[in-house]
Parts: structure tokens; C-alpha cells; sequence
């Protein structure tokens, strides 16, 4: 069986009525295994195509897993060149699926990414907006992991308006929700990024140099591409 062959019957498989647990398992195993796949040939219509169709298996498992789904596939859209337009369609699509299935937790996260992505096409009075209404709602449930992510996006917005004062006071606010709960290495990195850039701004490059050094070691262990940018900075 050919490998094309074989991904047409992981799909078939993914979209069947089998709903027992070991199934279900082997469905999401699948179903990265073929996002992943539709990744490196460049069909992002294909990932968006398949998010939608999956909404029967959503029904069938925890809203935690489905959240991991659905951000994998948002993830592997996002490695197919020339996908903004697509990733950011997917994205609101997502959050209108979650607002009539009450998904409030999914739809939190996919709006902090949809910002992001605003933020990387040059949308920032629009990202902006989204990230107050955002903040507001996760303020109330006290989801610091969350916080952490919309203050970090809200202070490169700012920096990339080049409201320094903004981004400074975003970037404390982010630090903060991150210093009392676990912070991941990556989030963190992201963090110490953004801290180096805004020392580097007001020219104290000793602190910059240290946050960046922080932020490499950071993505080095874990082989994020970043690491290459962090050693840039440094120079």
C-alpha cells in the first residue's frame, strides 16, 4: 500500500462511527499522524477541511482532548507557507463552533491565537480589541496560564506600535501571572524574548543580554528554531 493509500484509509478510519475507547485513541494518534502528513505536502485547505469534519468525534471525547486536537491541527495549518489567511479563517470559524457548543476554555485559547495572528499580519487595533474582551472574561476565572499568553501577545503589540510604555506595563502583568503558576520553558522563553527586547530599547544591553541568554538555553532544550534568533540578539 502506498503511503498516499495508506493516510485515504487513516481518514476513512478517523471519520468512521467506532466510538469505543481503544478506538477513540487510535483515532487521535490518527489523526495527528495525518495533519501531520497533509503539513509537509502543503494542503492547508485539507487540515482546515478535516477540522470540520471531525466535529462528530469532538461529541465523543472530553473537552480536554478535543482542545488538544483541535490546537494540533491549528499548529500543523501553521507549518504550510502562505497559510495566515487560512490559519486565521480557521480560527474564527473554530471560535464560532465553540461559542454554540459552549466550548468557553477552547474558544479562550483560540482567540489568544487568533490575536496573535492578527498581531503577525499587521492587524494590531484589531488584535488589540480582542485581547481586551479576552482579558476581561479570563480575568474573572482567574486562568493565570491564560493571562500569561493574552498579556505577552497585548505587550508585542504594543512594542510593535512602538508604545514602549504599553508593552512594558503588558509584559509585567504577564510576568506576574506566569511567576505564580508553572511557566513552560517555551511560554517562558517567549517572555524572556520579549523582556530582552524592551531592555535592549532603552539600551541596557547588559540586562537585555541576560533575559536573551535566558530565552535560548530555554528554546536550545527544547530544539525550537529560536534558539538561533536568541544567539542573534546577543551579539
Amino acid at each position: 500500500m502506498s503511503y498516499t493509500a495508506e493516510m485515504d484509509a487513516k481518514r476513512a478510519f478517523i471519520l468512521s462511527d467506532d466510538s469505543s475507547d481503544e478506538t477513540l485513541k487510535a483515532k487521535e494518534a490518527a489523526i495527528y499522524e495525518l495533519g501531520n502528513w497533509l503539513a509537509k505536502r502543503g494542503e492547508g485547505e485539507k487540515i482546515a477541511a478535516l477540522l470540520s469534519e471531525l466535529r462528530p468525534f469532538f461529541a465523543c471525547v472530553p473537552k480536554a482532548r478535543t482542545a488538544k486536537v483541535v490546537r494540533t491541527l491549528i499548529d500543523q495549518l501553521a507549518l504550510v507557507p502562505d497559510s495566515m489567511e487560512l490559519q486565521m479563517s480557521l480560527c474564527r470559524e473554530s471560535i464560532e463552533w465553540c461559542r454554540v457548543e459552549k466550548r468557553s476554555f477552547l474558544r479562550q485559547r483560540i482567540q489568544t491565537r487568533l490575536a496573535a495572528l492578527l498581531l503577525q499580519s499587521k492587524q494590531y487595533t484589531e488584535s488589540l480589541n480582542l485581547l481586551a474582551s479576552l482579558q476581561k472574561e479570563v480575568k474573572r476565572l482567574d486562568d493565570k496560564p491564560q493571562l500569561v499568553e493574552i498579556n505577552l501577545v497585548e505587550s508585542q503589540t504594543h512594542y510593535a506600535l512602538r508604545n514602549i510604555p504599553r508593552a512594558k506595563a503588558a509584559l509585567t502583568a504577564a510576568r506576574t501571572a506566569a511567576n505564580a503558576i508553572y511557566c513552560p520553558p517555551l511560554l517562558q522563553a517567549q517572555i524572556d524574548v520579549m523582556a530582552g527586547t524592551l531592555n535592549a530599547e532603552e539600551k541596557d544591553f547588559k540586562t537585555a543580554f541576560s533575559y536573551f541568554y535566558e530565552a535560548f538555553e530555554n528554546f536550545d532544550s527544547a530544539g525550537a528554531s529560536r534558539a538561533g534568533d536568541c544567539l542573534k540578539y546577543m551579539l
